[in-house]
């Protein structure tokens, strides 16, 4: 897309914040373990640190191999602590510190995502007369609330009406051979980490859908309310009881040749609590 000829400000009037995160991996250890007698040299006698936690792993995991621990000392008195630590585990959320660090070295602490509001039109009265364009950059906080909010700041600029089209530029993230597949062992294809990068990320790119039963039965909805994705809701209504888990409900997408979604939930909801409860 060529740029706009003028911009509706010299400097986007969209509020952008700046991620800079910085992690820190600590290991908690509980207060029975910091209770251990210390020898002279002010450690744990007979290394019984790596012992306890092989122990609570074994009563609370129940299985001694069902974490992995390594404990280095990098500056200070101490001593070194290995539990299972060749063993190959699922990293889980430890894989933000390679992000994060990634992040930090490659972007640098001060960087920010830009997502820039265009015209090539007139201001005639409180109408723009022209197209408005929206250049993506793939910020990861571009939430609802924050598009609403820019939305506020378009209508107190005096804009109520646009004669024009509204055109998307998503053109940042471009990449001749596509991104590389991500191989995911899980049995979810629509796991909420599984979506692929992309300039237009609006809230993270995901739906949030919702049960509710009263006594008219069963709703269900999805946050956006998107008129391309069509709710199948099969959840069945019960006498009473506790509000079930997320994972009660089965959620089964079904794609159209139309670029349309069914999502077909099923599951049961109590209809007799009090206050009726909203299912997540």
């Amino acid at each position: 897309m060529q740029r706009a000829q003028k911009a509706i400000d010299k400097s986007s009037f969209f509020k952008r914040s700046v991620i800079a995160a910085g992690s820190a991996l600590a290991l908690a250890v509980s207060p029975a373990l910091l209770a251990l007698d210390k020898d002279d040299g002010g450690f744990s006698s007979a290394q019984v640190w790596s012992n306890q936690v092989r122990d609570y792993a074994a009563k609370s995991l129940d299985a001694e191999n069902a974490l992995s621990v390594a404990a280095i000392p990098l500056n200070g008195p101490g001593i070194e602590q290995y539990i299972n630590a060749d063993e190959l585990m699922s990293p889980g959320s430890i894989m933000k510190l390679v992000t994060t660090y990634a992040a930090l070295e490659i972007l640098g602490p001060s960087h920010h995502w830009d997502t820039d509001f265009l015209t090539d039109g007139d201001m005639v009265g409180d109408t723009l007369t022209g197209n408005l364009y929206v250049r993506f950059g793939g910020d990861p906080k571009l939430t609802i609330e924050r598009l609403w909010s820019t939305l506020r700041e378009l209508h107190s600029m005096g804009i109520t009406t646009v004669k024009g089209d509204l055109i998307l530029d998503g053109s940042y993230f471009r990449i001749d051979s596509g991104f590389p597949q991500f191989e995911d062992n899980g049995d979810n294809p629509h796991a909420p980490f599984l979506v692929e990068p992309s300039p237009y990320l609006t809230n993270l790119n995901l739906l949030h859908f919702q049960v509710r039963a009263d006594e008219r039965g069963t709703q269900a909805w999805s946050v956006p309310n998107l008129t391309d994705v069509v709710i199948d809701n099969r959840v069945t209504a019960t006498a009473e009881g506790a509000c079930p888990s997320r994972r009660s409900f089965e959620w089964e997408p079904i794609f159209h040749d139309d670029n349309k979604v069914t999502v077909r939930v099923t599951g049961s909801l109590p209809q007799a609590v009090e206050p009726p409860v909203t299912c997540r």
